[in-house]
């Protein structure tokens, strides 16, 4: 028999666990890692919720100076048929509003 089989292993577990004072619940923290690890996700959240509301005032601003800009919102995919429509429509209005 081997010298190394006769010994056993020590268990080394990757997982500690970890628990407040003021909470009596347990929580599993891997090794080398402080508590404060786990909530490394919340960094990155007041940059997200900026750049997500530049984004929103930015789109809001656009629609409201077109809309100051033209008297009414943007007409999303207008193509030449759209266009010459409006042209009819608006041609037919003026011939109207003459007679």
């Amino acid at each position: 028999m081997s010298h190394h089989l006769s010994r056993s292993p020590q268990p080394r577990s990757e997982i500690q666990s970890f628990s407040t004072p003021s909470s009596p619940t347990r929580f599993a923290v891997f090794s080398g890692f402080p508590p404060m690890a786990r909530l490394q996700w919340l960094e990155a959240m007041l940059p997200l919720g900026i750049i997500g509301g530049m984004l929103c005032i930015m789109g809001n601003a656009q629609y409201y100076i077109h809309r100051a800009a033209h008297g009414r919102p943007k007409h999303i995919g207008n193509d030449m048929w759209d266009v010459a429509m409006e042209r009819r429509d608006k041609k037919l209005v003026e011939q109207t509003s003459g007679n």
